[in-house]
C-alpha cells in the first residue's frame, strides 16, 4: 500500500486507541428551540446536536461516521485506512447510522 495509507490507517488506531481510553465526555449545548429561530441559528443547532450525539457514540461508530460522512471518504479508503474490510465498513456505517438515529431521536423527545 502506498505511503499515505500507511500513515492513515496508523493514524486512525492512534486516533482510536485514545478515544478508547479517555472515553471523552460530550460538550453540552442547549437545545431549547424555538419557531422563530433564523435558518443560521437552525443550521448551528443542528450541527451541535450530530456533534454532541457523536460524542456519546462509542469510538468505532463515530470513526466510520465521521470519515464516510463528514470526511466523504469512500467505503474502499476507509477499509484500507482501518484494516476493516469493505462489507464490515458499510455494516459498521449502517449499525453506526442507526446508533446515531437513536440518540438523536432520544434527545428529541
Amino acid at each position: 500500500a502506498p505511503f499515505e495509507h500507511w500513515l492513515t490507517r496508523i493514524a486512525i488506531r492512534c486516533c482510536y486507541d485514545f478515544l478508547s481510553r479517555m472515553k471523552l465526555r460530550p460538550p453540552q449545548c442547549a437545545l431549547d428551540a424555538t419557531d422563530a429561530i433564523p435558518v443560521q441559528e437552525e443550521n448551528n443547532l443542528a450541527r451541535d446536536m450530530i456533534h454532541a450525539a457523536l460524542a456519546l457514540m462509542k469510538p468505532d461508530e463515530r470513526l466510520v461516521l465521521t470519515l464516510l460522512e463528514l470526511e466523504s471518504h469512500s467505503v474502499r479508503e476507509i477499509s484500507m485506512s482501518t484494516g476493516w474490510s469493505e462489507s464490515n465498513v458499510k455494516v459498521r456505517a449502517h449499525r453506526a447510522r442507526a446508533a446515531l438515529k437513536k440518540l438523536l431521536e432520544s434527545r428529541h423527545e
